[in-house]
């Protein structure tokens, strides 16, 4: 059915077309005595002979075509009964891009030799690492995101963000990274605490016709704002955290986001993007959809940019990607600072009825980390997830799976969640329970 200015029309075959045109002529000629040159009450036959009726047919057709057309772009219009390419079309119209492939992204952190150290180079005296210093692992290429280079004094450490150079998925263990392809002049040590936070493939039609949903319910601008962010080259997942307090307030006012000893207290008129993923116009998409706060924004020079650290824990400093400030047409300074979200590993516990031998077990748990490929910041990790990643196992009697998110001190059948954390796999974490085997 069709419904338009609230009159509700059926979509009908071209003979049940014809036929209401047929009897709507022959109600006309009934009602206002239309005769012929006999004086006969005009009446139409149905008869295929009657070379009227065969255009009657012919416009019932076209009826019909029409219908089936205005029907087809009212049910475009529908999100969930939408075809792919129609999906593609509606998001064209509601402004939401299907997110791109995304880049893995590691921190570490480099220091510099200082004059004691046999291999210092008192000519340069300084390190200086630039955007085209490479680290390859696994044949995946990373490089710096550092514009513009970065000098380091002697003795000095700083952290930096490694970007993969190819789109994709790579899970990269922590105290992997070491030193850098090349040597580089008066550089001491690279240090990477941490995992690295995978990049994602191209996004689902599933997940880009949810995304266009939400947006029907709550379209608001800081949606908008991380739906375009989420969508630029690199960037795999964005939340944002404004602060709109006017003053400091100590008891309510900055807006804590982490836990104990990871977070951000977030000062009055700041904006923390959480990304997972890198690009270097992050801070200018911001700034381009949230028009309310900042219309007519203008970007000041890095010497402007003032970050208090007494707000950062020492090991949120090391996730800071950087920080951009820009002022509005009413001398507004809103400063924007840019992370990456915290990681924190994740223990399993997957149960099976039987025995297995060391290849399979280790199979299994080279199964369970795929869960990592499509894992994103303030997502959580449920059994049912896990159990969906050993299907091909069915034969080993898989019985259950647990997780755990406190070092495997308690298991759950999920993870807790939070916005700005993304949970890390590692075989070395997965057990794999088996019967008369005490774990």
């Amino acid at each position: 059915m069709i419904e338009l200015n609230g009159r509700v029309y059926t979509v009908k075959t071209a003979a049940e077309n014809t036929q209401d045109m047929l009897e709507s002529i022959n109600t006309y000629c009934a009602e206002h005595d239309i005769r012929n040159s006999k004086g006969e009450l005009v009446e139409l036959e149905a008869r295929m002979s009657s070379p009227i009726y065969c255009i009657l047919w012919a416009l019932g057709y076209l009826a019909t075509a029409v219908q089936n057309l205005i029907y087809s772009v009212g049910a475009a219009h529908d999100i969930q009964a939408s075809s792919d390419t129609q999906l593609m079309n509606l998001a064209q119209l509601a402004n939401v891009k299907r997110r791109q492939p995304s880049l893995t992204t590691i921190r570490i952190e480099v220091i510099a030799m200082t004059p004691l150290d046999p291999s210092y180079d008192a000519e340069s005296q300084t390190c200086t690492i630039t955007s085209e210093d490479t680290i390859t692992v696994d044949g995946v290429v990373f490089k710096p995101a550092l514009y513009p280079n970065l000098i380091l004094q002697p003795g000095e450490a700083s952290s930096i963000t490694l970007v993969a150079q190819q789109s994709g998925s790579f899970n990269i263990a922590k105290d992997t990274i070491t030193q850098f392809d090349a040597p580089i002049i008066n550089l001491s040590r690279v240090i990477q605490a941490a995992p690295s936070i995978p990049g994602q493939t191209l996004e689902s039609i599933a997940s880009l016709r949810s995304r266009i949903q939400r947006r029907q319910l709550s379209g608001t601008t800081m949606d908008i704002t991380m739906d375009a962010i989420s969508a630029l080259p690199g960037v795999t997942l964005c939340n944002i955290f404004y602060n709109t307090a006017l003053v400091a307030d100590p008891s309510s006012s900055q807006y804590h986001v982490g836990d104990d000893t990871d977070y951000v207290l977030v000062p009055p008129r700041w904006a923390l993007v959480m990304i997972q993923g890198y690009s270097k116009d992050i801070a200018q998409t911001y700034f381009k959809f949230m028009t309310a706060q900042t219309i007519g924004w203008t970007e000041l020079p890095s010497g402007d940019i003032e970050l208090d650290y007494s707000n950062i824990s020492a090991e949120a400093r090391k996730r800071i990607l950087e920080v951009q400030i820009f002022e509005s047409k009413a001398k507004q300074k809103i400063p924007v600072l840019l992370m990456n979200p915290r990681t924190k590993p994740v223990y399993i516990r997957v149960y099976i009825a039987t025995t297995v031998v060391g290849s399979v077990e280790q199979a299994m748990k080279e199964a369970v980390c795929t869960l990592g490929l499509n894992l994103t910041a303030g997502q959580s990790i449920t059994s049912a997830q896990i159990l969906a990643t050993l299907a091909s196992f069915s034969s080993y009697q898989v019985v259950g799976a647990t997780v755990s998110s406190d070092a495997g001190l308690t298991y759950s059948y999920k993870t807790l969640q939070a916005a700005d954390l993304l949970w890390t796999l590692d075989t070395l974490n997965i057990t794999i329970v088996m019967p008369g085997v005490l774990n």
